[in-house]
């Protein structure tokens, strides 16, 4: 057997035949090497500390600031998504439909308005 400790403290014997094989660890899920030779125990992770789950909220407040509403006269038609720093956003076609201009919400509220650069009816 082999003996394995991961960065999160758990320590586990794996079968010789799992030599220079790739598992997870079945305590954090972190991934694991196992050794092909093995001197001492390998503590494989720099750190102690424990992975974070993640959320779904962390994604969001990730996010969030980039989605943007698209109105025309008023009725807000979808959303789409800025897509770089100079404010190109992309969004579906139906959004914007024949539409040269349309108006931009940002999620602080600000709006904007926006020109249509491209749309493609066949995507």
């Amino acid at each position: 057997m082999i003996k394995i400790q991961c960065a999160c403290g758990k320590r586990f014997n794996v079968p010789e035949k799992f030599r220079g094989k790739q598992g997870n660890c079945p305590n954090c899920s972190t991934i694991i090497i196992i050794p092909l030779a093995d001197d001492k125990i390998p503590n494989l992770g720099a750190t102690k500390k424990r992975a974070r789950r993640f959320e779904a909220q962390d994604l969001f407040d990730h996010v969030i600031d980039a989605v943007v509403g698209i109105s025309n006269d008023g009725h807000l038609y979808g959303s789409g998504v800025l897509i770089d720093k100079g404010g190109v956003i992309a969004t579906n076609r139906h959004v914007v439909g024949t539409a040269q201009k349309v108006k931009v919400q940002l999620n602080n509220g600000d709006e904007h308005i926006g020109e249509v650069i491209r749309s493609y009816q066949d995507i």
